[in-house]
């Protein structure tokens, strides 16, 4: 499962370096080279993921909480990712309140979060599409944060969306795309360590909306 997950990014920064080393503009030059980049730090998330994993299920993980603004960990998040779904023709939207909350949680364990639903919403989003991600923080409720990330991709049956969050589960989304568990499994786990939790339903007229709620 893991050499599955590693070889799709590792692929692509072959397909963008052989690009690169062809190239004489040194705008495309600079462009491919932020690709590669990227692509390695997502190698880098998935063995780190792991890592967190196992500490997880020890116990041995000591979470490092501290105060973070949320709206601005969301703007990172989006920011980073701008240029891949700017390669897939696909639009980010932002809906952020206008005053935003300071939490008390491990800034690092949920920025993954975020960046593997994120990175999961425009893998299985169309050409020419959104991904939406919106933040709520509820009045007179234990939850202080709701964090919905929408795509108008295929859509997760009923089937898979009880076992979607199972470790090394497997799903067929679309085809072309293997999907493991593993990244989701991390999210599930990183945010019930905060105790919150984590859930997926369908989103209108199509594709997927995964909340977290700390």
């Amino acid at each position: 499962m893991i050499v599955h997950d590693l070889r799709h990014p590792l692929a692509n920064i072959m397909i963008y370096f052989d690009i690169w080393q062809q190239t004489e503009l040194q705008k495309k030059q600079q462009r491919k080279t932020e690709q590669i980049l990227k692509l390695a730090l997502q190698l880098r998330s998935m063995t780190d993921n792991l890592l967190m994993m196992a500490k997880l299920q020890s116990g041995k993980l000591t979470l490092n909480r501290d105060l973070v603004d949320i709206n601005a960990l969301e703007q990172e998040v989006v920011l980073d990712f701008q240029a891949i779904a700017h390669d897939k023709n696909i639009q980010l939207v932002s809906n952020l309140p206008e005053s935003s909350k300071t939490l008390l949680i491990d800034a690092n364990l949920i920025r993954r979060v975020l960046d593997n639903l994120l990175s999961n919403a425009i893998k299985f989003s169309p050409s020419q599409s959104k991904v939406i991600l919106q933040v709520d923080y509820p009045v007179d409720r234990e939850t202080k944060a709701i964090i919905r990330i929408a795509d108008s991709g295929p859509g997760i049956n009923e089937e898979l969306r009880k076992r979607i969050f199972d470790k090394y589960d497997v799903g067929n989304l679309m085809t072309g795309i293997y999907q493991t568990g593993l990244g989701l499994t991390f999210c599930k786990m990183a945010v019930e360590a905060h105790g919150g939790r984590i859930f997926v339903e369908n989103n209108q007229p199509s594709g997927s909306v995964f909340t977290v709620e700390i």
